[in-house]
C-alpha cells in the first residue's frame, strides 16, 4: 500500500486548502502564502516517505516469534500468561520512527500489549522484547499475522502492511487445585462414589503383604506365619491388603447449545475445566477414565484406560474441542468453505485461485474459482503444513480420522475459524446421545461411574434418551448428570445492573427466558430423575469440589 496521511497530515491538508481557498477569495497574499507553505509541507513529507514504503514493501522489515525458553511454540494454560519473544528487524538503511504493530489472531487469545508500539527503528537495527499471551478458553489458536504502521519522521506521513505470519499457540483447560488440593479431592471423590484405590483386607487374598497379628477365629490356615509364631511363641497370621480400581466414564455433549452462553466462561468450556480437573483427581487416586463426546453423532471416543496412557489424549481431545472443522457439525457447506480458504490465502499468503476476470455474478456459480489449480496446491502442501503445524489435538479420540476434505483439513491447520453449526435438528441430539452411550457399552465389561454432562437442550423424544439410560442402569453402572443452566451462563440484567444500564425490557427478558429454560429443563430433568439418576445444575461458579459436596448431599439435586 502506498504511504497515506495520518490524521495530522489529512489535518495540515484540510487547513492548506482551505487558506488557499480563503486567500483566493479575500486577495491576501498573506493566507496564499501560508497555504501554500502548508500545502509544500504535506507534500514534501509525503515524497520523503517514499523510501520507507520501498524499505516496507520490499520486505525489509522482518519479524521472528518465539516461546519462552527451548519451547518453539507457546503451550500454556488456560488464564495463566505465557511470554512471548518477539524481535523486530530493520534490514534497510532507512530509519522508522513511530512503528505500530497490531497481531491478527482468533478471538480467544489476547496480546499485552495489544498493538505493539515503538518509538523508533533505526537502519540495520533489531529490537528484542517479550510481550505476554493469555487464551480465554482451551484450543489451538493461531496468530495469522501482524499489521504493520511505519509513520515518518514528521508525523505526517505513515506506511501500512500486512506481514503473514502463522504462529500456533495452544492452552489447555486449568486445573486451579494444586497437588495437595487434588490428593484431598482424589479421597473424597473416592469416598462418595467408591472410586480409587482403597485398602482392602480380605481373609484369604493374597496379594501385597500389609502387617503381622494374633490369629483369629476364621482365619485361612495358609496365612498362618510359621516363623512369627516360633518366634512369638503365639500363633500368629499374615495380613494382605487388596487394592480395588473402579472406573469413569464421561458422556460429553459439544453440541451447539453447549457452546452458549457470554464468553469467555460458556458451557462447554466451563464443562471442559471440570472434566480436566476429574481426570487429574481421578489420576491422583490411581482409576481409570475414559470420554465420549457427541453431538448429532458421536464425535470422538477414548477408551476406559489408566492415567498414564488416557489422560494426556484425553486432555488433547478437550483442547481440540475448539477446533472442529467437520461437515456434520460446523455451519459452512463444501462450496462456502472453498471460499473461505481462498479468500484466506489471497491475503495470507498472496495467492490468488480466482479465475481472472471472473467476477461472481450469480450466488450460486463458482466458476470464479480454479478448483484444479487449488486441489493440486492443497495435495502438494497439506503434507508440509502437516509437519510443521499438526497437534495431537486435531486426531487423539476422534471417530474416524480424518474424515475431512483437504480445505477443512487446511482450515484446522492454519486456524481459519469455521463457524459450528448455530441449531441443532429437530430430534437429532438424542440420536447422537443415545449412540454415545450405545458406544459407551460396547466396550465396556466392568462396572463403570457414568458422568452425562449435557444441557438436556433440544432433546425432544426423551423416551429413546430412557431406554437407553436403562440399558445402562441394567448393567450395574452408577450415572450423575451435570446440566449446565443456561441463564447462568448468559450476563444480562444483573450484569446491566451493575453498570447502569438495565431496564425494565432487559430484565423482563430475563425473566421469560429462565422461565422457558427451566421448563424445558424440567421436562428433560423430570425423565432422568426418574430413573434414580441424580441431575445437578451447574453454573459458572461451581468447582470441581463444590460438585462433590453436592452430589453427597442427595440423590436428586433437581
Amino acid at each position: 500500500m502506498f504511504p497515506h496521511l495520518t490524521t495530522s497530515g489529512r489535518i495540515l491538508l484540510v487547513l492548506a486548502v482551505t487558506l488557499l481557498f480563503l486567500g483566493t477569495i479575500t486577495s491576501q497574499w498573506v493566507i496564499l502564502l501560508w497555504g501554500e507553505a502548508l500545502a509544500v509541507l504535506v507534500t514534501c513529507a509525503y515524497y520523503l516517505h517514499l523510501a520507507t514504503f520501498q524499505a516496507v514493501e520490499g520486505g525489509f522489515l522482518g519479524l521472528s516469534l518465539r516461546g519462552r525458553g527451548a519451547n518453539r511454540w507457546v503451550r500454556g494454560t488456560v488464564g495463566r500468561p505465557e511470554t512471548l519473544e518477539m524481535e523486530v528487524v530493520n534490514l534497510s538503511g532507512v530509519h522508522l520512527a513511530r512503528l505500530r504493530l497490531d497481531p491478527e489472531h482468533s478471538e480467544e487469545i489476547h496480546f499485552d500489549p495489544g498493538p505493539i508500539e515503538l518509538a523508533s527503528l533505526g537502519g540495520h537495527r533489531r529490537v528484542g522484547f517479550g510481550i505476554m499471551v493469555s487464551a480465554s478458553a482451551s484450543g489451538r489458536w493461531m496468530l495469522h499475522g501482524f499489521r504493520l504502521c511505519a509513520e515518518g519522521t514528521s508525523g505526517l506521513v505513515a506506511v501500512s502492511e500486512y506481514i503473514p505470519m502463522t504462529y500456533p499457540f495452544k492452552f489447555q483447560p486449568a486445573v486451579a487445585a494444586s497437588r495437595q488440593a487434588l490428593i484431598r479431592k482424589a479421597r473424597r471423590f473416592a469416598e462418595m462414589h467408591r472410586m480409587g484405590a482403597h485398602p482392602l483386607w480380605q481373609r484369604g487374598v493374597s496379594t501385597n503383604f500389609r502387617e503381622l497379628r494374633d490369629h483369629t477365629h476364621g482365619d485361612p490356615f495358609r496365612n498362618i506365619a510359621w516363623k512369627a509364631t516360633a518366634r512369638t511363641g503365639k500363633l500368629m497370621v499374615r495380613q494382605f491388603e487388596d487394592e480395588v480400581f473402579t472406573n469413569t466414564s464421561i458422556i460429553l455433549d459439544i453440541s451447539s447449545t453447549m457452546r452458549g452462553g457470554t464468553p469467555p466462561k460458556t458451557k462447554l468450556s466451563h464443562a471442559v475445566e471440570l472434566i480436566a480437573e476429574l481426570a487429574t483427581t481421578t489420576v491422583r487416586a490411581r482409576d481409570r477414565i475414559g470420554l465420549v463426546t457427541f453431538d448429532e453423532v458421536v464425535y470422538g471416543h477414548i477408551r476406559t484406560t489408566d492415567g498414564k496412557s488416557g489422560v494426556p489424549q484425553l486432555i488433547n481431545h478437550l483442547v481440540g474441542l475448539g477446533c472442529v472443522v467437520d461437515n456434520d457439525f460446523t455451519e459452512q457447506d463444501e462450496q462456502e468453505v472453498t471460499e473461505t480458504v481462498v479468500n484466506y490465502l489471497a491475503i495470507q499468503d498472496r495467492l490468488e485461485f480466482r479465475r481472472r476476470g471472473g467476477g461472481r455474478k450469480d450466488l450460486f456459480e463458482d466458476d470464479w474459482i480454479d478448483r484444479e489449480l487449488l486441489v493440486n496446491w492443497l495435495r502438494r502442501t497439506l503434507k508440509e503444513e502437516s509437519v510443521r503445524l499438526g497437534d495431537p489435538v486435531y486426531s487423539a479420540g476422534v471417530v474416524g480420522y480424518p474424515r475431512v476434505s483437504g480445505v477443512r483439513r487446511f482450515c484446522q491447520l492454519r486456524g481459519v475459524p469455521l463457524p459450528y453449526r448455530r441449531e441443532s435438528r429437530f430430534g437429532a441430539k438424542e440420536g447422537g446421545m443415545v449412540q454415545a452411550l450405545e458406544r459407551f457399552l460396547e466396550d465396556t465389561r466392568e462396572s463403570h461411574f457414568v458422568v452425562l454432562v449435557s444441557d438436556l437442550c433440544a432433546l425432544v423424544e426423551m423416551r429413546r434418551i430412557e431406554a437407553a439410560l436403562k440399558l445402562v442402569l441394567s448393567r450395574k453402572h452408577r450415572v450423575m448428570c451435570w446440566m449446565p443452566y443456561t441463564p447462568d451462563y448468559v450476563r444480562g440484567a444483573e450484569e446491566a445492573a451493575v453498570h447502569g444500564r438495565a431496564d425494565q425490557w432487559t430484565e423482563a427478558m430475563e425473566r421469560v427466558f429462565r422461565l422457558a429454560e427451566h421448563r424445558e429443563r424440567s421436562r428433560a430433568a423430570a425423565v432422568v430423575t426418574s430413573l434414580g439418576i441424580p441431575v445437578l445444575p451447574v453454573s459458572p461458579v461451581d468447582t470441581l469440589e463444590t460438585l462433590l459436596a453436592r452430589s453427597s448431599l442427595s440423590r436428586r439435586s433437581w
